[in-house]
């Protein structure tokens, strides 16, 4: 049978796995669960089931910002449009740099900035760096 104390502290875990789940912020969550941010830190040093909890939480909390970016770049935001200070409709803005970021995530061999080069030609590009230095080639023959 747990004591009192016992369930109270698990209580308080439950709760703040469900607030950051949902927030996705440390601080926010224990503002709103009323605990402090050095207990969060301190069960996770102390305790492997409330560390693995955690990391699910984690990750629901990335899996909603994710869906929000990606809503953000798809399905962009309604800015409000004011003449002489009073709203008279809406303009659609999309986040480019939003699609880009999951794009990248998704896709990194496609996306990403610096395309890493294979062994072969890292090699090949040795081959033409020391032929250059070693002088002219003629015309159809190749280092």
């Amino acid at each position: 049978m747990l004591g009192w104390r016992v369930k109270f502290i698990l209580a308080k875990k439950a709760a703040f796995l469900e607030a950051y789940a949902k927030i996705g912020s440390i601080g926010a969550a224990a503002k709103k669960t009323k605990i402090s941010r050095r207990s969060h830190f301190r069960w996770m040093k102390s305790d492997p089931a409330y560390a693995a909890a955690f990391s699910v939480a984690e990750d629901r909390a990335i899996e909603a910002m994710e869906l929000e970016a990606r809503r953000r770049a798809v399905k962009g935001t309604v800015k409000p449009v004011f003449y002489k200070g009073t709203r008279c409709g809406g303009i659609r803005e999309f986040s480019d740099v939003l699609l880009i970021f999951l794009l990248k995530a998704k896709r990194p061999a496609v996306y990403r900035e610096n395309p890493r080069q294979s062994s072969e030609s890292a090699d090949r590009l040795d081959e033409l760096i020391s032929a250059k230095a070693a002088g002219p080639v003629e015309r159809g023959e190749t280092p």
